[in-house]
């Protein structure tokens, strides 16, 4: 087969060129969801513009959020057929293209189709298949490298809102959008930095330690867990979309966000901690749902300041661990698909998040039953997930680990103690095809 000049890998290099790669990750979540994120800054002037009411406004982001989710298996698919370089490389000029449409636009639909549609369809081409690299080039630092990768969405959050306010005072909306076409292409140099990884086919023996007994009953576990995002996906949105109109807050809960990304996942990348990952997600999400519940009974700055940035910091956690959950699901042949699906479940929650929050809103006078209907449905997200743990943790009888007709060693995603699949290293399993580099 050919392999071009790709060396041939007996494991994950936790480091290297995987940083590289890291740091492509970095900025490409600065170029996707921190610019998704900053949208809203546009808002004002969209509405203005041409004279639409609040609720045909806000479907500019929902529909961008909806997609980059929604398509996110279609960019895992093509990272399959293509490779993850051409895939976000592609993706980064559909992305580009689709803010300089923008920038012509006559009308509110115009937009939804080219800040909607293609922006958000070009970000779902670039987000997964970074994702996909960072577990491909990382093991035992997989958690903190994919901490740090999705830390940039907060940081470029922080950088790009005053800079685009700015731009928009500076050369109008339709000048700031121009820039930011320009800017969104730096995704293109992000995928040029993805290089291919390719490994052998045998594991080292030195990581045989974690050596899987049991894995019967893990593809239920698969659908299990599918169910179980649905209902998280849709908490945790929930939670996102009601502020507490303090900037001061806001700014504290993003800037805890960031922390989680690096800390949360530097913690689970501790051998205490990465064979007991499912039950720190757990963690994660309860305390967030606990805040969350928390939050419209604090009548002062102090408990407010505390709650909020408790909940920015676990939000980060959770999405740190979002990814690297799904991965311990499957094979790791099929590590793409798992991702692909685990942020395509998050595009209707991202759709519809906004009016059913605002409806709440609407119908009670009040945001205390927003607050305690999403601190609910993220509690009761982790109840379900907790449950398929404990089930998947205990396979019962005739469920040895077996090689499924991979020769060689394998080595489980370090859960052992939680049923996850046996990740072989090596080649993937789909004839002609390699779903972290592409074709061979």
């Amino acid at each position: 087969m050919r392999r071009g000049s790709s060396p041939l890998l007996r494991k994950p290099p936790d480091g290297g060129w995987g940083w590289m790669v890291v740091a492509a990750c970095f900025v490409l979540m600065v170029c996707t969801r921190a610019v998704t994120r900053c949208l809203s800054i546009f808002f004002v002037d969209f509405q203005e513009h041409f004279a639409q009411s609040h609720a045909n406004t806000a479907w500019i982001n929902s529909i961008t959020d909806c997609n980059t989710m929604l398509f996110s298996p279609i960019g895992t698919l093509l990272s399959c057929l293509f490779g993850c370089r051409i895939t976000v490389i592609f993706g980064g000029l559909v992305a580009s293209s689709g803010f300089i449409l923008a920038s012509f636009s006559t009308s509110i639909s115009s937009l939804y189709i080219s800040i909607g549609c293609f922006s958000g369809v070009g970000f779902a081409l670039c987000y997964s298949p970074a994702l996909v690299m960072i577990d491909r080039y990382f093991g035992r630092r997989r958690a903190l490298a994919m901490g740090i990768g999705l830390s940039g969405s907060g940081v470029g959050t922080f950088m790009l809102a005053p800079i685009i306010q700015f731009m928009i005072v500076k050369f109008s909306w339709r000048g700031a959008l121009l820039i930011l076409g320009a800017f969104t292409s730096n995704l293109c140099i992000c995928g040029a930095l993805m290089r291919p990884i390719h490994f052998k086919n045998f594991a080292p023996p030195e990581d045989n330690e974690e050596k899987l007994e049991k894995t019967a009953g893990n593809e239920s576990s698969l659908w299990r867990r599918a169910f179980i995002l649905v209902s998280q996906s849709v908490s945790c949105w929930l939670g996102e979309t009601h502020t507490l109109h303090a900037s001061l807050l806001l700014s504290l809960t993003g800037i805890m966000s960031i922390v989680g990304n690096v800390t949360y996942g530097w913690l689970v990348d501790c051998s205490f901690f990465r064979r007991r990952r499912w039950w720190c997600y757990v963690f994660a999400i309860t305390l967030e749902g606990i805040c969350s519940l928390c939050l419209p009974f604090a009548q002062h700055v102090p408990p407010l300041a505390l709650l909020a940035g408790l909940y920015g910091y676990f939000d980060g956690a959770y999405v740190t661990l979002l990814a690297i959950i799904a991965t311990d699901l499957v094979p790791a042949h099929l590590t793409p698909t798992a991702i692909g699906l685990t942020y395509g479940i998050h595009g209707l929650p991202y759709l519809l998040g906004p009016p059913l929050s605002g409806w709440m809103v609407d119908q009670t006078d009040s945001y205390t039953t927003s607050f305690l209907f999403s601190g609910s449905a993220i509690l009761a997200s982790a109840m379900l997930f907790a449950v398929a743990t404990l089930v998947v943790s205990n396979p019962g009888p005739g469920g040895e680990a077996k090689a499924s007709g991979q020769e060689g060693e394998l080595i489980s995603s370090g859960l052992s103690g939680n049923g996850a699949f046996p990740r072989p290293i090596g080649e993937a399993t789909v004839p002609g095809m390699n779903c972290e580099g592409g074709r061979l």
